[in-house]
């Protein structure tokens, strides 16, 4: 059931008409600067608007942010594969105990 609501919708969502916010021009200018090696075009995150920056100021910001020792730790091992087997084995044991069906897993 919730695959088949989820099916809908994704169908649905692509089905939108998308509105013109570019004029023709200004699409034909965003294309030529998406070639261009020398600059990076990221969304905001907040408000989604499209920043454009220099490659070479947007990989020292990147850099400013991360070597925050504040905000991030390095970590000594990628704790990916052992979230993800937990998640698994959780997951399984809902399923077995018919909490949830094998469609929601």
């Amino acid at each position: 059931m919730r695959a088949d609501i989820r099916s809908c919708a994704t169908v649905l969502h692509r089905q939108r008409k998308h509105h013109q916010v570019l004029s023709i021009d200004e699409e034909k200018e965003l294309r030529s600067l998406k070639t261009d090696d020398s600059i990076v075009i990221v969304l905001a995150d907040k408000v989604g608007a499209p920043i454009i920056m220099e490659m070479i100021d947007y990989i020292k910001k990147a850099n400013q942010i991360f070597d925050d020792q504040e905000a991030y730790t390095s970590l000594a091992a990628d704790p990916t594969k052992k979230q993800a087997a937990s998640l698994n084995k959780r997951v399984n044991e809902l399923t077995r105990l018919k909490l949830i069906s094998p469609d929601d897993s």
